[in-house]
């Protein structure tokens, strides 16, 4: 795709315990994307909220959707820290998130898939 063209952002978020399919969903969507050619797919492995925040900044005027996979609660998703003294990650709450998903203008789609994000959901949709 053209530099210019929209994003989808897959952030791979593998935390303990480890989601044995994490790297198969990132690369199926990323085939699929590729095949539609609707967006280009740009893929965050190990991705911490600094790096997200970071890719956010960097490309967000692209970003037509998000997919997360990982491990989530209720509060929000859990990513990578960075710290081998925390291989369990961290949670980034998504009143937080939803705060700065709203600055995206182009943005359409928000996929979580993780456990108990159903909550998650109100403060996305509250966001706008």
């Amino acid at each position: 795709m053209a530099e210019g063209e929209p994003i989808a952002l897959i952030i791979h978020a593998q935390t303990n315990p480890p989601l044995k399919e994490l790297d198969e969903e990132a690369a199926n969507i990323r085939d699929a994307l590729l095949k539609s050619g609707l967006c280009e797919p740009h893929i965050l492995l190990a991705a911490s909220a600094d790096r997200i925040f970071q890719e956010l900044n960097e490309r967000g005027d692209r970003v037509v959707a998000i997919h997360y996979a990982g491990h989530a609660n209720g509060e929000g998703v859990l990513l990578p820290s960075g710290e081998r003294s925390n291989p369990n990650g961290q949670l980034s709450h998504s009143e937080g998130l939803a705060g700065r998903l709203k600055q995206l203008k182009k943005l359409r789609v928000v996929f979580l898939n993780g456990c108990a994000t159903r909550d998650q959901v109100t403060d996305l949709l509250e966001a706008g």
